[in-house]
């Protein structure tokens, strides 16, 4: 979790315009399958959820839920802080208390 507090406070300082967020994906024949298989962390065999868009599988630290929140956050925390955002001090406040609170103690809030 704070890896990942890192690449969103990060966020906040590049110029880019685009940003692409995916969960990792493990395919058969890769290292990272064999791996992802023996610790119990690949959650779906439904290959059509395989295209980066979607978690399927988790690690030792973070739960698909984990995964799908951050990947959500980062990218909302991303639109709010482009300059042509309209978001105001405050929704960047609330946004940056909910991803706080997901890091210190793995709280998954909506907004």
């Amino acid at each position: 979790r704070h890896t990942i507090a890192k690449t969103y406070r990060l966020l906040g300082e590049l110029p880019a315009r685009t940003l692409g967020c995916t969960g990792i994906t493990p395919f058969p024949g890769t290292e990272l399958w064999i791996d992802a298989v023996r610790a119990s962390w690949v959650r779906s065999l439904d290959w059509s959820r395989y295209g980066g868009n979607d978690a399927v599988m988790q690690t030792d630290n973070l739960s698909l839920e984990d995964i799908r929140f951050a990947a959500n956050m980062l990218h909302e925390y991303f639109l709010l802080t482009r300059p042509e955002s309209k978001a105001t001090e405050s929704d960047l406040n609330a946004h940056r208390d909910r991803m706080r609170r997901w890091v210190e103690d793995g709280t998954l809030t909506s907004v």
